[in-house]
């Protein structure tokens, strides 16, 4: 077997509902886990994989998919850590070792196809902040870390970091959606995912729409994530992290992410062939 495609990214940009989407058709055989990371981690694939495939139940006549973000976070796949240096990659809960995913991936499979969501940055920006902050890899304010956590803005640049596959496997295996019609139209991205894998739209119907990964009061601090689940459910007051307030971007925040992102905006615009001038208005 071989891995067919991947859901690359982008980080909360509604990867968890597209997955859950495509999870009910009966051609598609995604991992057991959503998010093995495999490929941001390994040092010699060419050893491991058979580790890889046992992720895979192994069906006659599917597709096998994986949907881990974790592919698409530059520049920390190249430095182990943000360019301020505050973000550490050791802190997750996996390993940001190989910059060379998009050439590993093409050994292995030149024929891969990959979807990518994006999302408006403003949004997609708070809802990464909320995560980091309520799982501890930030202790700094959502305006704060703007400026101070180059990640929320550099996992943003929605074109730096699908580039890599789009020179590598062509334009033409990549699949580039929209989160606002991924949680408006879901029938409309799921005609648009089986035309790009080239399955049977018949043997598909939307039993439910999927809105996964809501935004929740709390999560558990990564602190506790090698401690067994019993002992986090014992300890919610010690192990959750909540976010005090609704957090809110500032005109200033806005303006600095809009002036930041506004090159990458416009070259998406051309991949997606779609106006998206609306995204960076504040």
């Amino acid at each position: 077997m071989k891995v067919d495609f991947m859901i690359v990214g982008a980080q909360k940009s509604g990867t968890t509902s597209l997955y859950r989407l495509l999870e009910q058709h009966p051609s598609i055989c995604f991992s057991k886990t959503k998010e093995p990371n495999f490929w941001c981690a390994v040092k010699n694939w060419k050893q491991e994989i058979t580790s890889y495939h046992k992720l895979f139940e192994e069906k006659e006549g599917v597709l096998y998919g994986e949907a881990s973000t974790s592919y698409t976070l530059l520049p920390i796949l190249e430095t182990g850590k943000s360019l301020n240096g505050r973000f550490s990659a050791d802190k997750l809960p996996y390993r940001l070792t190989n910059a060379r995913i998009s050439d590993d991936l093409h050994e292995y499979n030149p024929k891969l196809k990959f979807i990518y969501i994006v999302r408006r940055p403003f949004e997609r920006i708070v809802s990464n902040y909320k995560h980091f902050y309520q799982r501890g890899y930030t202790n700094a304010g959502l305006n704060e870390a703007v400026v101070s956590e180059r990640f929320l803005i550099d996992f943003t640049r929605y074109h730096t970091q699908i580039s890599p596959y789009i020179e590598r496997f062509g334009r033409e295996n990549i699949l580039l959606l929209n989160f606002d019609d991924l949680k408006n139209n879901q029938e409309k991205i799921a005609t648009q995912v089986l035309d790009f894998l080239n399955l049977e739209h018949k043997q598909f119907s939307l039993k439910e729409t999927v809105h996964a990964n809501k935004t929740t009061q709390s999560k558990t601090h990564y602190y506790f994530d090698k401690l067994p689940p019993i002992l986090v459910r014992l300890l919610p007051f010690i192990a959750k992290r909540k976010l005090k307030k609704k957090p809110h971007l500032s005109d200033t925040s806005k303006q600095i992410i809009a002036l930041m992102l506004k090159n990458e905006i416009q070259m998406l615009e051309e991949l997606m062939q779609e106006d998206l001038s609306s995204w960076l208005l504040y």
